[in-house]
This record gives structure tokens, sequence and C-alpha cells, in this order.
């Protein structure tokens, strides 16, 4: 009888080990599926982040743009003047989103531009046959330099 107790007592101790073990191994793969899910939400987070962080860098490159579109309209005069009087641009740290580089090409960019203005009027050109020559659009920094040339040449 012993043997009997000793035999129904280990086979009840490998099925509460069992129990025990399933026990544990769903656990362990219910916290996989947790895992999972979280790691696809995480994905997916991580997704719209990007999408989102696209959006604003093309906003940022578009504000940017129109920053030096800004700075152009307003430093053209200066720049000009600066031309004539025979000094050199100051170029500027503090300007917002407008690199030294970039001032620094504007200001070359003006100052070619003011010369080959300078050449068309020296072959009595009209102001309207420079701007055809150039293909000079309206409103732009080069109309602004066209007449502005050919304002102070009068």
């Amino acid at each position: 009888m012993e043997w009997d107790n000793l035999i129904e007592l280990i086979l009840n101790s490998i099925q509460i080990i069992g129990v025990f073990i399933a026990i544990i191994i769903g656990l362990i793969i219910s916290k996989v599926m947790d895992l999972k899910k979280e790691k696809n939400e995480v994905i997916g987070t991580i997704e719209d982040i990007t999408i989102e962080l696209e959006n604003m860098n093309k906003q940022f490159n578009g504000l940017k743009e129109e920053q030096y579109g800004f700075y152009k309209e307003d430093n053209v005069y200066s720049i000009i003047d600066l031309i004539f009087e025979g000094k050199e641009y100051k170029i500027s740290n503090s300007i917002p989103y407008i690199s030294e580089q970039e001032q620094n090409d504007f200001y070359q960019y003006v100052k070619e531009y003011v010369l080959m203005v300078a050449e068309i009027i020296s072959n009595d050109i009209s102001i309207e046959e420079c701007k055809k020559q150039l293909k000079v659009e309206k409103y732009s920094v080069e109309e602004i330099i066209v007449d502005e040339i050919y304002e102070r040449s009068e």
C-alpha cells in the first residue's frame, strides 16, 4: 500500500508540476504576444513620427526658401548701393536661415548682374530691350537691378 500511495503521490506531483509548467508556458506565450503587439505599435508610432518629421522638414525648407526670397528683396537695394560706392558687402551671421555662403553668393550674383546690365546700357539699349535680352521676369530681383541701374544711369 505504501507503494501505491507513493506512486499516487508522485503522479499527483507530476500533474501539479505539469499544470505549473503549462501555466508558466501560457504566461510566457502571453508575454511574447504582448511584446509582439507592443513592437507593432512602436513600429507604427515610429512610422507616424517619420512621416511627421518629413512633413516638418518640407515646411521648414519652404520657410527657408521664403526667408531667402525676403532676404534677397530686402537687400538687393543696399547691395546695389554698396557696388556703386565701391564697398564690399558685410556678411552677417545673425540672419535666420540664411547662411554666410548664401549671402556671399547673392552678393556675387548681384555684382555680376549689375555688370551685365551696365554693359547693355553702354550699348545704348532701352530698358525694355534690356529686360527682353536678359529674360527678366516681372517683380523679380533681376527686374529691380535693371530698374535701379537704368535709373542711376540717367
